[in-house]
């Protein structure tokens, strides 16, 4: 029997298709795939183009921000490698929750800059320090898993790293810290609103990473406590040497940086040794003199 028969195959398709439904089943079929491939190539295509450094910084109001992003290793470095834009502030642990964020992002940004009153660099600045929080909070809820994408837990190499980088990095591992605790004002400067409560003794603003690390330990305090001071308080109570002491090994473990090296120095040269560590930030960037003082008799006691 042929094709050509009433029986056959193709006579069979041709009365199949002379069907008004089936003929408007499959026109809504390959229009709706249709589509279905544009939308995806255009979603595709818009995402692609919104994730660009340039793009986010299209806005007149980051023009000052851009310009300090560009002066900093996360623009310019040895290895060539850039983190743009998207790559801090735009999650990437599965698609729809990195469309869900860039349109509620979005729709916020919309909104500030057109009846929120962000207009020009200078209302943006004035907002930088509440917007920075923001994003240190963000940061910390996902335990910096922006931070993770480049700088993988997994590939470090810890005896390639200083004393004091081992020891946080030991910390981050076993949980105790996250990136961001450390290593806020790396990609732009820390927001004078941030800085204003943290300065040094002549009133000068202190450095990114020292600011970084007393606002971590202001963080731990109670609601509505003042920051540390550098300066002892005659009515406080006496420190405790041995529980400050556990904030250093937090970060450094129990036997770094040598507690008998340490006691072993003089006080002069003991507080000489914490100034200097002062400057690179962390937990000891918060401690006053007589609690500096506190640890050093603690260590010698041991």
């Amino acid at each position: 029997m042929s094709d050509q028969s009433p029986q056959g195959p193709l006579a069979r398709l041709k009365a199949l298709w002379a069907r008004p439904t089936v003929r408007l089943g499959t026109v809504l079929f390959i229009g709706g795939a249709a589509l279905g491939l544009v939308g995806a190539g255009g979603t595709a295509t818009m995402v692609q183009h919104t994730n660009k450094t340039e793009f986010c910084v299209a806005c007149h109001v980051y023009d000052e921000f851009y310009e300090e992003y560009k002066g900093t290793v996360h623009h310019t470095n040895a290895t060539g490698n850039r983190a743009e834009c998207a790559d801090c502030h735009i999650p990437h642990d599965n698609w729809i929750n990195m469309m869900v964020h860039k349109a509620r992002s979005g729709l916020k940004d919309a909104a500030a800059y057109t009846v929120g009153g962000i207009n020009t660099p200078e209302e943006f600045e004035e907002r930088r320090a509440v917007l920075a929080k923001e994003v240190w909070a963000r940061y910390e809820r996902e335990n910096s898993m922006r931070c993770r994408r480049c700088h993988e837990t997994e590939a470090w190499d810890l005896t390639a790293q200083s004393q004091a980088a081992q020891g946080a990095h030991q910390a981050v591992l076993s949980g105790n810290a996250t990136c961001i605790d450390c290593h806020k004002g790396i990609a732009h400067s820390i927001p004078e609103g941030a800085l204003a409560a943290y300065q040094d003794a002549a009133g000068e603003p202190v450095s990114a990473q020292l600011a970084s690390a007393r606002l971590a330990m202001s963080d731990k305090t109670e609601p509505g406590a003042a920051p540390q001071a550098n300066d002892a308080d005659p009515a406080a109570p006496a420190p405790d040497g041995a529980k400050l002491f556990e904030s250093c090994t937090s970060c450094h473990g129990k036997f770094a940086p040598g507690p008998k090296t340490m006691a072993a120095l003089s006080p002069e040269a003991f507080m000489s040794r914490i100034e200097t560590h002062m400057n690179t930030g962390g937990t000891v960037a918060s401690l006053s003199e007589a609690e500096i003082k506190a640890i050093h008799e603690y260590l010698k006691s041991l």
